[in-house]
């Protein structure tokens, strides 16, 4: 009895998923028109590149139609990889999926800002010894801690202690002073590093990595190092 009852429901829930999924591909396919009718006239794009090198020259004979993307009415059903709307889609998901648990400790800075050491909060960083090595991250121009799922994940699994720095107004840290850059500031990130440090002394090794416009953040950092304003 149980069993039968519920089969409606079953076949139900399944013919409204294939609605939905219906649905997805009408709207992708009328986005497309309407991209296609307003870069109707425009010069078709190609791809650059040295042409004397012969791994380049490899990777642009392998994509479809010599890199120009498929117009084609089934489009939006290609793989994720081939088609740019299901990628962006993917992409979201993927960093819901990989979205991470972190501990934070926030700093005052001497001018009154306020900026966070994020740690990434997992039982196996719990389990880490005072001397596992420290992987420092600067994130990107408008992200957090919470966007860098991937990288932290894949650090933590070498047995590596993870932590953030969020800038000033970064995530939910609010924004208490004037000064303010969204490339983040030099002596903010000092101010991280060495509570960060301080936490862990014994540590082995200590790496930072910028991500994105947090590879310029980490430069100009790297260049106000002197004697005078030194790492712990």
């Amino acid at each position: 009895m149980g069993s039968s009852s519920s089969r409606p429901v079953l076949r139900s829930w399944s013919s409204r998923r294939m609605g939905y999924f219906l649905v997805f591909v009408i709207i992708a396919r009328v986005i497309r028109l309407v991209i296609e009718e307003k870069n109707r006239g425009h010069k078709e794009w190609r791809i650059v590149y040295n042409e004397g090198n012969k791994l380049l020259g490899s990777i642009v004979a392998r994509l479809s139609g010599g890199g120009k993307y498929p117009q084609t009415y089934w489009t939006p059903l290609l793989p994720f990889y081939v088609n740019r709307w299901l990628n962006l889609v993917l992409t979201g998901a993927k960093q819901l999926l990989q979205a991470q648990t972190f501990r934070s400790e926030r700093i005052k800075t001497p001018d009154g800002g306020l900026i966070s050491v994020e740690w990434l909060d997992t039982p196996g960083q719990r389990q880490l010894n005072d001397d596992a090595p420290l992987f420092l991250v600067l994130h990107t121009i408008e992200g957090h801690s919470g966007n860098h799922g991937c990288w932290v994940r894949d650090a933590a699994e070498r047995g590596w202690r993870v932590a953030v720095f969020n800038r000033r107004g970064a995530g939910n840290l609010p924004l208490k002073t004037p000064r303010f850059n969204v490339l983040g500031c030099p002596d903010d990130v000092h101010c991280q590093t060495r509570h960060a440090c301080g936490k862990f002394p014994d540590a082995k090794f200590v790496g930072m990595t910028g991500l994105s416009a947090g590879s310029a953040l980490l430069i100009s950092y790297v260049q106000h190092l002197s004697p005078s304003f030194s790492l712990p």
